[in-house]
C-alpha cells in the first residue's frame, strides 16, 4: 500500500493538491493549524504552519515550506521560488514578523516537503544549510521527502482503523483493473460500503462524527488516488463511475447520520464534490475531441447495439458535466463549450436519434434539460423533432425500435433475426421513450414533433405507455441504488391527447398528487446538491423524476427554472 501512496504523491501538483493534502495529514496527527497555503498569497516562505507535539511530545510550531518533484540543483537555488530563497525567507521574514506572540517561546521546525527526493547532488547543499542555521532547540530544519510523506499518510490517514487489510486488498485489485473496459469496480464497491456504512451505534454524538469525517476523508483520498492512477492508464471511464458512486453514497451517508442541516459536516462533504468536479473536467478535456469527429464513437462498435450504447453514454455523460456548470453558474464559456460539444456529438452520431432501449430515455432527460437551462431552446427543438421521426418510423417498421425491457440479449436476438417473431411484440410492450418525448414537446411547444407521436401511438395498441413518478419514500433509497424498483408509482397506461393543450392540462393535474413528490423535495435539492439527484438517474439506470422538465412548463420562461435549482 504505501508503494500505491507513494506513487500517487509523486502525481500532485504543489498548487491545489498537495498543499491540501498536508494539512489535512496534520491535523489527523495531532497538529492545529495557524495558517494555510493561500494561492497567489506570500506568507513569509512558510506555505502551512501549524502547533502542536512532535514524535518526542514537545509542544512546538513546524512551518512546512511545500515544493513539487524532485530537489535536484536547479531547484535548490536558481531563482525566487527555489528551495534557498524560500527557507532564507523563512528564516529573515516569518520568524521575525509573523510568529504569533503566543508561539513566540516554541521551539521551531523548518521542514523542507516535497512529493519527490533529495537528489545526491544536493544533498551536501542541504546539510551545510542546515548545518549553518540550526540554533539547538530553538530553531531545526527536518526534510520530507515522497518516502516520508507515504509513510505518514499510511500510518494516520489511511490507519488499520480506515482501511483494514481487506479493504486494502479490495483497493489494490482496483487499481490494478480500473484501466480494464469491462471491469464493473466490485471491489471498489466493497470497499467503499465498508467505509462509509460503519457501524456507530454506540458511538457518542461527538465520536460518531469524528467517525463520519474519517469515513468521508478516506473515501476522497482514495478518489484521489484511483483518479491520478486512471490518468497514468489514460482511461478515466472506470474511475468516472467510481466518483459518480461516491458522491452518492457519500450523500445517503450525510442523509442518514442526519448531518443535511449540519454545516461542518456538509462542509466536509464538499471536498467529494470537489474531487468529481474534477474528475469531471479531465474525463471532458480527454473525449472532446471525439465529438467533433464524425462517428467517432462508433470506430471500434462491432454492432449497432454497441454502438447505440457508447453514444447514449456519453450523451448522458456530457449532459450532466454541463448541468454540474449551469447548477453551479460557473464560467459561461466553459458552458458554452461543453454545449457545444453535447451538440457535436448528437450531430456527429445519427445514432443519437434512435434510442437502443427504453431506458435511454434518461439520457435523453439529461441532454435536453441541460440545453433548456444553457438556453439552446432551438438546438433542443431540432434533436427532439429527430428522435421523435426516428421513433415514429421505426415503430411503424417494427424494428429498431427502443426495446422495452433493456435486454441486451433481446436486442442481439433481434438484430440476428432481422426484427422478425413473437420476440418484437415483447419488445415493444412497454415504452417510456414516447412518454417523455411528448411531454418534452409540451415543454418546448413542439406541435410538429408532438404530431409524430400521435401518429406513432395509432400503430402500437398494444404497446403500455407509462411515466415513473418519485414518492415519499424515496428517498431512502434513491442516492443508494435504483429506486425505482422498490419506490414510488407509475403512470400507467398513458394515452396522448389529440392536443397539447389537453396534455398540459393533464400533467399540471398530476402536480397537485399528493403522493408524487417534486425534486424539489429531497435533500440533495435542498441543500443545493441538486445535481445529485440527476447523477443517481444516470448511474443507477433509474428514470428522471418528471418534476424535473414539468416544472419548466408551468414557468413562463424556460431558463426561469435554473434559478429554482
Amino acid at each position: 500500500m504505501r508503494l500505491v501512496i507513494r506513487e500517487y504523491l509523486g502525481m500532485l501538483k504543489e498548487s491545489g493538491e498537495l498543499d491540501e493534502l498536508l494539512p489535512e495529514l496534520l491535523l489527523k496527527m495531532g497538529y492545529t493549524p495557524t495558517s494555510k497555503a493561500q494561492k497567489g498569497v506570500r506568507q513569509g516562505g512558510v506555505d502551512v504552519a501549524v502547533v502542536g507535539k512532535d514524535e518526542n511530545e514537545k509542544e512546538c510550531l513546524l512551518l512546512l515550506v511545500i515544493k513539487c518533484g524532485n530537489i535536484t540543483r536547479s531547484v535548490w537555488d536558481n531563482g525566487e521560488n527555489t528551495v534557498r530563497p524560500s527557507l532564507n525567507e523563512v528564516r529573515d521574514v516569518y520568524l521575525q514578523t509573523k510568529v504569533l506572540p503566543a508561539h513566540q517561546k516554541l521551539p521551531k521546525k523548518i521542514i523542507l516537503c516535497t512529493n519527490g527526493d533529495l537528489h545526491q547532488a544536493v544533498d551536501p547543499h542541504w546539510h551545510g544549510y542546515v548545518n549553518k542555521h540550526t540554533e539547538e532547540g530553538m530553531v531545526e530544519f527536518e526534510f520530507w521527502g515522497g518516502d516520508k510523506l507515504a509513510e505518514l499518510v499510511e500510518t494516520h490517514l489511511l490507519d488499520e482503523y480506515a482501511l483494514p487489510e481487506d479493504s486494502r486488498s479490495d483497493f489494490r485489485k482496483t487499481l490494478a483493473l480500473i484501466a480494464e473496459p469491462e471491469y464493473d469496480l466490485t471491489h471498489y464497491y466493497q470497499l467503499l460500503e465498508r467505509i462509509l456504512f460503519y457501524d456507530s451505534e454506540d458511538f457518542s454524538e461527538d465520536k460518531d462524527f469524528k467517525a463520519f469525517k474519517q469515513a468521508i476523508n478516506t473515501c476522497n483520498l482514495l478518489l484521489n488516488i484511483m483518479f491520478h492512477w486512471a490518468e497514468s492508464e489514460n482511461n478515466l471511464r472506470n474511475v468516472l463511475l467510481a466518483s459518480e458512486r461516491s458522491m452518492l453514497w457519500g450523500w445517503e451517508l450525510v442523509r442518514r447520520k442526519g448531518y443535511c442541516d449540519k454545516a461542518k459536516a456538509l462542509k466536509r462533504y464538499v471536498h467529494i464534490l470537489a474531487t468529481h468536479q474534477k474528475i469531471l473536467g479531465a474525463y471532458f478535456g480527454k473525449m472532446r475531441g471525439h465529438y467533433y469527429t464524425r462517428d467517432a464513437l462508433s470506430v471500434h462498435a462491432p454492432e449497432h447495439i454497441f454502438i447505440s450504447e457508447s453514444v447514449f453514454e456519453q450523451i448522458g455523460i456530457v449532459a450532466l458535466i454541463g448541468l454540474n456548470q449551469v447548477v453551479a453558474q460557473h464560467d459561461e464559456k466553459v458552458t458554452n463549450v461543453i454545449l457545444d460539444g453535447l451538440i457535436n456529438l448528437l450531430n456527429n452520431n445519427p445514432c443519437s436519434n434512435s434510442p437502443c432501449y427504453d431506458r435511454h430515455s434518461i439520457e435523453i432527460n439529461l441532454a435536453l434539460l441541460f440545453l433548456v437551462h444553457a438556453g439552446r431552446e432551438e438546438d433542443a427543438k431540432r434533436w427532439l423533432y429527430s428522435l421523435c421521426g426516428s421513433l415514429a418510423f421505426c415503430f411503424q417498421r417494427n424494428r429498431y425500435f427502443p426495446i422495452g425491457n433493456d435486454s441486451f440479449d433481446d436486442a442481439v436476438e433481434l438484430s440476428v433475426n432481422y426484427w422478425k417473431g413473437p420476440l418484437v411484440e415483447k419488445a415493444q410492450s412497454i415504452s417510456t421513450v414516447l412518454a417523455v418525448l411528448a411531454q418534452w414537446c409540451c415543454v418546448l411547444g413542439a406541435q410538429d414533433s408532438y404530431d409524430l407521436l400521435l401518429a406513432c401511438q395509432k400503430e402500437l395498441p398494444k404497446t403500455t405507455v407509462q411515466l415513473w413518478f418519485p414518492d415519499s419514500e424515496t428517498e431512502k433509497k434513491v442516492y443508494y441504488g435504483p429506486a425505482h424498483r422498490d419506490t414510488g408509482t407509475s403512470l400507467v397506461p398513458m394515452q396522448l391527447p389529440d392536443t397539447m393543450a389537453d396534455f398540459i392540462a393533464e400533467i399540471e393535474e398530476l402536480s397537485n398528487v399528493d403522493f408524487i413528490a417534486e425534486y424539489s423535495d429531497f435533500s440533495a435539492s435542498k441543500n443545493a446538491f441538486v445535481v445529485i439527484l440527476l447523477t443517481a438517474s444516470r448511474h443507477f439506470h433509474m428514470p428522471v423524476f418528471p418534476s424535473f422538465w414539468q416544472s419548466l412548463i408551468e414557468s413562463s420562461e424556460l431558463t426561469e427554472s435554473s434559478g429554482k435549482e
